[in-house]
């Protein structure tokens, strides 16, 4: 039997799983650890399972694992707005309002029910001034807005 061919140990199995799914959380020595490898040599078991010359079958098993995993949580529109509102609807029944406010917030953005706006003031020019051209902008807020701004001076 080949070794490419050769059927994982569930050490081994559980090495990958862990590898994959821990998505560089863990070191490879780490993975080997929790896998049930000692922890003396766990460091030589997670170089000799990734290496292919070594251990064909793990490092094939490893992609393998990563393809299926990876399609499995794919991130799309329709199911990143579904999961969004199993969250909401849990949070309800839970009581947790906020949370499912903010989770149907966010389905609302994925669906393009809001936009953000950003509006960035730049202080260094206000800064930067002279005397002068502050009280020509001063003067310019007067004119386009003094109705506005006595109008509300009266209502107080």
């Amino acid at each position: 039997m080949k070794k490419i061919d050769k059927p994982l140990t569930d050490k081994q199995k559980e090495f990958v799983r862990l590898l994959v799914e821990s998505d560089g959380e863990l070191t490879k020595t780490e993975c080997a650890k929790r896998a049930g490898y000692e922890d003396g040599s766990a460091y030589q078991r997670a170089y000799e399972l990734t290496n292919p010359k070594i251990c064909p079958n793990v490092v094939n098993e490893i992609s393998k694992y990563k393809s299926e995993y990876l399609e499995k949580y794919k991130i799309s529109e329709p199911n990143h707005i579904s999961f969004l509102g199993k969250l909401r609807d849990e949070a309800r029944r839970k009581g947790m309002i906020g949370v499912a406010v903010r989770a149907e917030e966010l389905r609302g953005k994925c669906a393009g029910f809001y936009i953000d706006k950003l509006m960035t003031m730049n202080r260094h020019s206000i800064l930067d001034a002279s005397e002068e051209e502050l009280e020509g902008k001063m003067k310019k807020i007067i004119e386009d807005y003094g109705d506005w701004i006595n109008a509300k001076e009266e209502n107080k």
